[in-house]
């Protein structure tokens, strides 16, 4: 059975799905049909089991044997590959996918964190685990939270309504690069797909050593969208039957039900701006961030994001 060798790291909301599904139509790369199998992710399923208790259903694959299942579709291509954007939050995935596979690579796509939290808490909202119509509202909640008060039942796990903690972009990268060495983990930025998406997969083929002149289409994955029945859409996501369709369809399958399920209980909305105010407190507050990212990646991030006059 073939093992992964390649994975999507996160981050969520920063085109890990467009890239995902690019990669998929490449002839050399099989990618695993169900994104965010979360297998080494074992502190925050860890942390799911201990808030849900065993009635939990998101973390379906901490068996190694029914991880593996997963691909057991890939032929003789050179990559086999997951996306889970929760590595990058983990603690421990890191260390685990260098132990899984020393010659493991790694993508990780990184995006300007106030958009990036703003974009986080609408998917939040579509998902049905955020109840805080308003993103300052959020998180203002964030120390409530990590109390453990005003924690929604139906989140995941505690920490990912941690929004601030989501943006320590340095201290995530830094995991995998002490685990894994600079030279097998490949950084690239939101920007980066937005200027030049053809010249962004390019360069993660040829990361990944493979033809680079063959470059599949970019797709424009996950649009902004709000669910049109909140309850209804939120019941869906929490039920056991989106993972019971996973398993019995195949992947061509699941995709079609997948697409047809986002027409019916999705459509496209305005994303919620910012004031002005607001977003320059929330820049003036994570500018130590972004600098230390700009050094670890050899950036002026600073520059590029817009941050020089936040202080």
């Amino acid at each position: 059975m073939r093992r992964p060798n390649f994975f999507i790291a996160g981050a969520p909301k920063s085109g890990t799905t467009a890239l995902y599904e690019a990669l998929a139509a490449h002839p050399d790369v099989f990618m695993c049909p169900e994104k965010e199998p979360l297998f080494f992710c074992e502190d925050l399923v860890q942390e799911s089991l201990e808030y849900h208790g065993r009635r939990v259903q998101r973390f379906l694959h901490a068996d190694r044997d029914a991880y593996l299942a997963l691909f057991q579709d890939a032929g003789d291509e050179r990559v086999v590959g997951e996306a889970t954007t929760n590595y990058l939050f983990s603690k421990v995935a890191a260390r685990r996918i260098q132990a899984f596979g020393s010659d493991a690579r790694v993508l990780i796509v990184l995006r300007e964190p106030v958009d990036f939290l703003v974009s986080l808490h609408a998917q939040y909202l579509r998902e049905g685990v955020e109840p805080l119509q308003r993103f300052e509202e959020a998180l203002e909640a964030e120390l409530d939270r990590r109390a453990g008060c005003r924690l929604p039942p139906q989140v995941y796990y505690p920490s990912y309504l941690f929004y601030r903690e989501r943006v320590r972009y340095a201290e995530h990268l830094g995991r995998f690069l002490d685990a894994m060495g600079h030279d097998r983990v490949l950084v690239l930025l939101f920007d980066d797909l937005k200027a030049d998406s053809t010249g962004m997969l390019r360069r993660v083929l040829e990361f990944l050593e493979l033809d680079a002149e063959w470059v599949p289409e970019v797709p424009r994955a996950n649009p902004h969208a709000e669910a049109r029945f909140s309850r209804l859409n939120r019941l869906i996501l929490h039920s056991r039957l989106k993972h019971q369709l996973q398993r019995s369809l195949s992947s061509e399958g699941y995709a079609r039900v997948k697409g047809l399920g986002k027409r019916l209980l999705l459509r496209e909305g305005e994303r919620a701006a910012l004031l002005e105010a607001q977003r320059r407190a929330l820049m003036e507050e994570f500018r130590p961030e972004v600098e230390r990212l700009g050094e670890l990646l050899q950036r002026d991030l600073v520059s590029l994001w817009g941050y020089q006059s936040a202080r």
